[in-house]
């Protein structure tokens, strides 16, 4: 969900993902963005599915160990160091090693890296006698290993839920018995390839048969009613902050245009400013800010909600510049909210505005802030990462502010739909502003007292 969230920074300038693909060619693990703050692990995957020849199932050469333990303590150390070592480091400790123990078929460090794991595989055989015990697992075994792939094959088509109960427990119990064959294989030092297709094979039956329980209706209710709006209140230090960065910019754009009343015209776009100018007419003609037929009001109200869910994602994933995007995003907005009220203001219309403005926007100012305040935590793993690494905080943190984006959301699809039917109708000013007067108290009822029944049980 981070990684999928942050997807906005990482595909800029749109549509080149320039950002992305930087941070991938720079990063030592190919991440993104969104991979470093989401904790992923960027793997490249073998496409193995077939069981190996049987030719090829022992992963020993034949014979004892050649080397002696000295020579085998000293490959074994560069094997394992290999990956952390810089590629002069690693090219001139493998020559050494390759001209001492005459590994001598093409470049030093494969061959180096050729002669660990024939060794390795000498070793194995001569200490559990594999060889013959790997390949005759697999004389005994293939049938049931090959019946696992197909029976898993189906469930994952299928799924297991659409299969009959006398099939998923034959699928169980293949699980089971092939587990054991991978462990039973690993024992007799069996090749890579065997023991890569066995593990797939049993890591997708264990996601099938014990994945966790899907969350419920009930769940979901229980975490919009009580997690949120605690995890709002455990987090009010960021959000404040960013309601500050929202807030602050806004008064200093008002009281800068309500002195020079021109410099709108430097802040704001024609259209507001026209919008401000007009407002007297409209007002004097008995018609609201906007309006709107009835008949366009979901439309209006979708592509609203879709417009401010994409703001507040802007907002937070900011958050994983060091939290500098997400300032600029929230500053940005301050203004414009700052300056709207002040053009309408220097007209002797505010009333004309916030009529329009308050129904909704109580509910809409305050996911904006949360989602800033999201984007500033998950930003301050880079600044203030605690006791834990900067990689480490910013998992964490990640974490704890998709839950808040998450809340966030629901609570503009709630401001959208108020703004697309509710804000625009011609309904009395009084009842408007009362209507606003209830949502801020409801608002307000539903973050500081939500969930506090829970915490106190638990405390």
């Amino acid at each position: 969900m981070v990684r999928n969230l942050l997807r906005v920074l990482d595909a800029q300038p749109f549509p080149t993902w320039l950002v992305g693909g930087t941070v991938m060619l720079f990063h030592a693990e190919t991440k993104r963005l969104g991979d470093l703050a989401a904790g992923s692990l960027v793997v490249r995957e073998r496409t193995a599915t077939v069981l190996p020849e049987e030719s090829n199932i022992s992963g020993e050469a034949a014979g004892p160990p050649r080397l002696s333990e000295a020579e085998w303590d000293a490959l074994s150390r560069y094997a394992a160091r290999h990956p952390d070592l810089a590629l002069g480091v690693r090219r001139r400790i493998a020559g050494v090693l390759a001209a001492r123990l005459g590994a001598t078929e093409g470049d030093a460090e494969g061959a180096v890296l050729r002669l660990h794991r024939d060794e390795a595989a000498r070793r194995s055989a001569s200490a559990t006698g594999g060889g013959g015990r790997a390949a005759a697992l697999v004389r005994r075994q293939r049938a049931r290993w090959d019946a696992f792939r197909r029976a898993l094959q189906q469930a994952e088509r299928e799924g297991l839920e659409a299969l009959p109960e006398r099939e998923v427990g034959s699928f169980a119990a293949l699980y089971r018995e092939v587990a054991a064959d991978l462990a039973r294989a690993r024992t007799y030092g069996a090749s890579p390839e065997l023991l890569y297709t066995l593990e797939r094979q049993v890591g997708a039956g264990h996601n099938l048969l014990y994945r966790p329980a899907r969350r419920g209706w009930r769940q979901a209710w229980e975490w919009v009613a009580e997690g949120f709006p605690a995890l709002v209140r455990s987090r009010w230090r960021p959000i404040a902050l960013a309601a500050a960065f929202l807030y602050v910019p806004a008064l200093i754009a008002f009281a800068a245009i309500r002195l020079d009343p021109p410099r709108a015209r430097e802040v704001l776009p024609a259209e507001l400013i026209a919008r401000a100018e007009q407002a007297s007419e409209r007002e004097a003609a008995g018609k609201g800010y906007v309006e709107i037929p009835e008949v366009f009001m979901p439309v209006m109200a979708s592509g609203i909600i879709a417009n401010n869910v994409q703001v507040t994602f802007v907002a937070f994933a900011g958050g994983i510049l060091a939290g500098i995007g997400t300032v600029l995003a929230l500053v940005f907005n301050g203004v414009l909210l700052g300056g709207v009220a002040a053009a309408f203001a220097n007209q002797g219309q505010s009333l004309h505005l916030w009529t329009f403005v308050l129904p909704h926007g109580i509910i809409e100012l305050m996911a904006i802030a949360i989602a800033g305040g999201a984007g500033l935590w998950l930003g301050s793993a880079l600044w203030m990462p605690g006791r834990r690494t900067r990689r480490e905080a910013l998992t964490m943190r990640g974490r704890e502010a998709v839950g808040l984006i998450a809340g966030t959301t629901l609570l503009l699809i709630i401001a959208g739909l108020i703004e697309g039917f509710v804000s625009p109708a011609p309904i009395p000013r009084a009842v408007k502003l009362g209507f606003a007067l209830l949502t801020a108290v409801l608002l307000a009822l539903y973050l500081l007292s939500g969930g506090r029944a829970t915490t106190d049980r638990a405390a």
